[in-house]
Formats: C-alpha cells, sequence, structure tokens
C-alpha cells in the first residue's frame, strides 16, 4: 500500500507543469477596478458541527499486525484492514471460519473500541470473477467483482448474522476509483452495494452502511474519489439506498499544487516549516465530501483511513526506520495528525481513522519491533496520543478553524454583471476567452447575488483550451511571493455536465506589468445540482513567483479540440483573505478551557490569550510559562490551558 501512495504522489506532480503552462500563457483581462462592493457574511463552514463532547470513538486506528500487543494510545474503533475480512472469514465456498472475527470482537470490546468492517476487501480468490489475475493490491482476483452476486450476498447474510448487532458500522468497498481494488464498472458496484445494505438494514436497523471509501484527485482523472463518488450515488439516488454515511480517505493529496516535493526534501531535510499547508488542505475535502453528503441526503462524513507516508533520504526498510543517524518526518507527521485530525472533527467529520499504527512505510506511531512486541511510540505516536488524551470528553465551544481576515474580493454580491451571449461578468471581476472565435461559446446570466455563466461548443483544432473566470482584477489584490492566501465561494451545477470539461479552482499570480505567472492551489470541484448557498468549495495557495505582485482567485475551464461540452454553473460569494492562524476552544470534562491553536505561516505570530490561560504544552508533551498574556504561534500547534 505504501508503494501506491508513493507512485500516486509522484505521479501527480507530473500535472503541475502543463496546467501551469495553460494558466501562464494566458493574458490577463484589462478591466478598471471598480469602487468597493459591501462584502456579505462569510458563509458558515457547515451545518453538521457538533458542539458535543468528543468522544473516544472518534479516534479510529489501523493495525497491519506487525505489533502483537493493544497500542499505549486511545484507540476508539478499528478498521478492519487488514483486520477480519472476506478472505479470512469465508475461505472456501459455503465455509466460514468466524474464530478471526470472534477474536478481534473481544480484543476490541476489552478495550472500549468498536468495529468498521469492510466487506469487500480482500474477496477471497474462489469468489472472484477473474481468480487468476493478479491485482496490484498483491492478490489473486481482489480487485474484480464477484463472479456470483448470490456468493455476495451468502458472505453479508452470513457475516452481519455471526456479528449480531456487535458490528454496528459497515463498508461497502475500499478504494474502488483505484483500479488496484476494483476494475469492475460503476453499475456493478452500485448492485453490490444495494445487496449489501438490504440485508444489513433487514438484520439491524440500527446499523450504518458507509460508501466505499475513495481518495481524491486534486487536477480531476478517473481516479478522482470526488467524482466517483457523485456518479455513485446519482445512481443510487434513482433507486434503493446503497448507504448513510459518505466515507473518504483523507491523505493530502492537494499539498501538491501547493509546494514542490523535490525541492523540499533536496539534502534530506524534514523541515516542518518549509511543508506549508500540508495538514491545513484537510479542509478542502471535508467541504467536498458535505457538499456530496447534502445533496444526496446522506447523514454524515467519516475519514476511514489517512495519515502521511514515512519518509527518509533511504527508504522505509527496516534498516532505514531502524537507523537513528537517517533523518525521517516524525515531527511533521506529528503536526499533520494534529492539525488534520482535529480540523476533521471541526468539520463535522464522524471518525477518523489513522493509517497506521504498525505500517513501517506509512503513517507509522509504533516503535518498531522484529518481534511484534513492546508498546513503545515514536515521537508521532507520543503527539498522536498527547492530542487524543486532550480532546476525547473535550466540549468544542469554538472548533478550531482558520481566523479569517477582511474579505479581499470588492464584489462578492456579483453586482453589475450583464446578461447575454457573452454578456458581461459582474463588476470587477474578470473573463478570460481567447477561444471566441474558436468553437467556444460563453454567455452570462445576471441574479441576485450570483450569476450563471455557460460555457459551451467544439474547440476547434489550436484552440487555448481554456476559458477563466476570476473573481478579481490583476492588480487590485496586492500581494507578493511566499504568501498565503485562503479562498471560498459557492456553486452549483444548473445546467449541462462535466462531459468533456473539467473545471479548476485555483489562485492566479500577475507581476506588476499585468503579466501572467502562473497560478497555484489548483483542484478540480466539480458541483452538484444542490442549490448554490449550500454548496461552498475552499482553495488555499502560497504564492511561489518571485515576482508576484497581485493575485487573483478564479475557475478555468478546460477542455479539449474537437470534443463538444455544455456546461452551466451558478456562482456566488467568492472571498479571499490571507488570515493565517488558527485556534479553537474547548471545554475538558473537568471544567476547565483548552486552545488548540498554530500560525500556518513559518514566519509565526502572536495570539492574544485571556488571562486565565496560565500555561502551554508543546507537541512533545512539554509545558512552557505564559507570560503578558500572549503566546508566539509557529506551524507547530500547542495546547494552551488554565
Amino acid at each position: 500500500m505504501t508503494l501506491r501512495w508513493t507512485t500516486l504522489r509522484w505521479t501527480t506532480l507530473r500535472w503541475t507543469v502543463p496546467l501551469l503552462l495553460a494558466w501562464a500563457c494566458m493574458p490577463a483581462a484589462a478591466q478598471a477596478p471598480t469602487p468597493p462592493a459591501p462584502t456579505p457574511p462569510a458563509p458558515s463552514p457547515q451545518s453538521s458541527i457538533s458542539l458535543a463532547p468528543i468522544p473516544r470513538a472518534f479516534f479510529g486506528m489501523h493495525n497491519q499486525g506487525h505489533a502483537k500487543e493493544w497500542p499505549d494510545l486511545p484507540v476508539g474503533s478499528h478498521r478492519g484492514n487488514p483486520g477480519p475480512n472476506w478472505f479470512a472469514l469465508n475461505p472456501r465456498k459455503g465455509v466460514f471460519d468466524w474464530r478471526g472475527l470472534e477474536a478481534w470482537l473481544a480484543r476490541l470490546q476489552a478495550h472500549d473500541a468498536d468495529l468498521l468492517l469492510n466487506l469487500g476487501l480482500y474477496m477471497p480468490r474462489w469468489a472472484s470473477s477473474r481468480p487468476d489475475v493478479f491485482c496490484p493490491d498483491g492478490n489473486y482476483g481482489t480487485c474484480y467483482p464477484p463472479r456470483d452476486m448470490a456468493d455476495w450476498e451468502a458472505w453479508v447474510s452470513a457475516v452481519v448474522r455471526q456479528a449480531a448487532g456487535r458490528v454496528k458500522y459497515w463498508e461497502i468497498w475500499n478504494e474502488p476509483n483505484d483500479n488496484g481494488f476494483w476494475r469492475g464498472d460503476m453499475a456493478t458496484m452500485v448492485d453490490l452495494a444495494r445487496r449489501a445494505y438490504r440485508i444489513i438494514k433487514a438484520a439491524d436497523p440500527s446499523a450504518k452502511i458507509l460508501t466505499p471509501g475513495v481518495y481524491s484527485g486534486p487536477w480531476g482523472n478517473e481516479n478522482d474519489g470526488v467524482e466517483w463518488t457523485i456518479d455513485f450515488l446519482s445512481r443510487c439516488s434513482t433507486g434503493d439506498p446503497c448507504a448513510d454515511i459518505v466515507a473518504y480517505h483523507g491523505y493530502p493529496f492537494h499539498w501538491f499544487s501547493l509546494g514542490d516535493y523535490k525541492t523540499l526534501m533536496e539534502g534530506g531535510v524534514v523541515d516542518p516549516q518549509r511543508y506549508e499547508l500540508l495538514g491545513e488542505q484537510t479542509i478542502i475535502d471535508i467541504q467536498k465530501y458535505w457538499n456530496i453528503a447534502a445533496t444526496f441526503g446522506l447523514e454524515g462524513v467519516w475519514n476511514t483511513e489517512g495519515g502521511l507516508a514515512v519518509w527518509s533520504v533511504k527508504g522505509t526498510s527496516r534498516e532505514d526506520v531502524l537507523d537513528q543517524s537517517t533523518p525521517k518526518n516524525w515531527e511533521l507527521t506529528g503536526q499533520f495528525a494534529v492539525k488534520a485530525t482535529m480540523l476533521m472533527q471541526a468539520g463535522g467529520v464522524g471518525r477518523s481513522y489513522w493509517y497506521s499504527y504498525d505500517n513501517r512505510g506509512h503513517g507509522m506511531l509504533w516503535q518498531w519491533s522484529d518481534d511484534g512486541q513492546g508498546t513503545g511510540l515514536n515521537p508521532a505516536g507520543l503527539t498522536y496520543r498527547l492530542m487524543a488524551t486532550q480532546f476525547i470528553g473535550a466540549t468544542p465551544v469554538a472548533p478550531v478553524a482558520r481566523q479569517e481576515t477582511a474579505n479581499r474580493i470588492r464584489n462578492p454580491l456579483a453586482a453589475g454583471a450583464v446578461s447575454g451571449t457573452p454578456g458581461a461578468p459582474p463588476d470587477g471581476w474578470s473573463l478570460i476567452a481567447p477561444d471566441a472565435g474558436r468553437g467556444v461559446n460563453t454567455s452570462i446570466a445576471a441574479g441576485p447575488g450570483y450569476i450563471d455563466i455557460r460555457v459551451w461548443g467544439t474547440p476547434a483544432a489550436g484552440a487555448n483550451g481554456m476559458t477563466r473566470l476570476e473573481f478579481e482584477t490583476a492588480g487590485a489584490i496586492r500581494s507578493g511571493p511566499d504568501r498565503q492566501w485562503f479562498g471560498s465561494f459557492h456553486q452549483s451545477l444548473i445546467a449541462g455536465s462535466y462531459q468533456h470539461v473539467t473545471v479548476h479552482a485555483g489562485v492566479v499570480e500577475y507581476a506588476e506589468d499585468g503579466r501572467t505567472l502562473g497560478h497555484g492551489g489548483a483542484q478540480t470541484v466539480p458541483a452538484t445540482a444542490l442549490d448554490h448557498r449550500r454548496q461552498r468549495n475552499l482553495l488555499m495557495t502560497r504564492t511561489r513567483f518571485a515576482g508576484c505582485a497581485s493575485v487573483t482567485p478564479g475557475l478555468a475551464f478546460l477542455y479539449e479540440p474537437g470534443k463538444p461540452f455544455d456546461i452551466t454553473l451558478r456562482l456566488s460569494a467568492p472571498r479571499l483573505d490571507d488570515g493565517t492562524q488558527w485556534t479553537g476552544t474547548y471545554t475538558k470534562a473537568d471544567g476547565t478551557a483548552l486552545m488548540l491553536a498554530w500560525d500556518s505561516n513559518s514566519a509565526g505570530s502572536t495570539l492574544a490569550v485571556d488571562p486565565r490561560f496560565t500555561r502551554y504544552q508543546d507537541l512533545a508533551g512539554t509545558f512552557h510559562p505564559i507570560t503578558g498574556n500572549s503566546v508566539a504561534l509557529t506551524v507547530a500547534p500547542v495546547f494552551i490551558v488554565e
């Protein structure tokens, strides 16, 4: 599994260059700035944030089986990967061996933890429709559909009957957006899910079924879990239900549009200050999957797998991990764990399953031991334990979030748009359409606080391949290099589809003379038909060009010559600001107050705190006194306590 993640990370870097060049080669729109318009209230992140005490079950974990003893850190739930699975429990057709399941359930009960069981993971070879084909996950036949749906139903019925209400959470499949785990079609996956849902609910109406867990692809392709889940639930919505909760995998894929991995790793340096926004980008996917849950009426969003690869200058072999002289990213992993996990909790994610406690190559928290004995933790594990201990039972007062500064978009109400073909964008916004006259058309319809923009046609040979809509004019939002910007906008798919067109959101950097330097923070932002006021997308970037003088956030419609497309989006409430402090306040079970805080900018800042706070604890567990009612913030989170 580690090799797969490493491959994906390096592969996605290839997409940065052509996209960057495409943005950079397009001219800026010549449009004069307009007088400022009133800024609407910042939209709430999403409405499912829980202000109840944080349960132990929120902190989920994977255990690969290398470590034999129970982890010396809070674990409220275990995801059965590997754990109990179809291959182990149903080794031959009609034959079931429940010893492994019963052992796991007994172990979990002894440690006050429950089980999330993935039904499709590690399908036995006998049940596969392609049993002689070796799959990229390292097994024969596991990435293909079952040869007979009766075998799938028999397996699901048997395991649900055996678990008898002791397993309350069921996941359909693992990462079907990756052909290492699924090479069937979408219709078959929907069929599998519907059959499982019907069987489980008949046996236990209170059970919860999760969609297949997917990971995101920031630049959009057949592997993008956001697009995959929208397609899956769209098909499920026309018949019997498939799931109650949206599952996704919270790996930091958006990071690759924020920084240059190769440069940062030169010389084997793993300095957390150089990996800006690695943990913070977590909020991008949280919002995307909540948009999906709201669209299709699902009750929640869970991160069923996520973590950070173990890095060293050599590799992830036993020797590399045990060699104390080899630099590793334990400090960075600890920071990522705290930021990502607590931002998920703040964003309403119901559970977060860390991957993995004892995986040498990915997310390892355990102090490796060849014989599997011992419960020692590496520095990242000590940080994870400290975080979980601090927050289990704590009640969010104001969950951790970025502290926004003034909106730099002068016309967030979209005033002044002119309806027509092509029409005119709102005052201060810019429409850059170099393919007008090359088979690509645009039209704008003005509405109260929003616009509908339609882009359609069959691009001619030699077309530029991109039409841009920017929410500001070059020169209006002053910037410079190495500066962090955070934005959002609301959208809805009004008509048409994403066939033959991809829509990216990002921030364009401009030189003082108005030249386009390039972009940052690019990501696909597929919308659904959900009302635009309920469908928000987030973006962030660190400016990277030495000559950057100003920035504009916006959307890019990408298409190819000869491929017809037609899409209409409703857009509203754009926002951009440069606040880099992240703070949250909680009340612990003993009634004392707790703050979580950091600054995502490596330059840091000072946070003024209430006099009741007398000290803070760093991620190594050391306490420091607070003087002058202020705390110096860095990229490393701190726990501020009374």
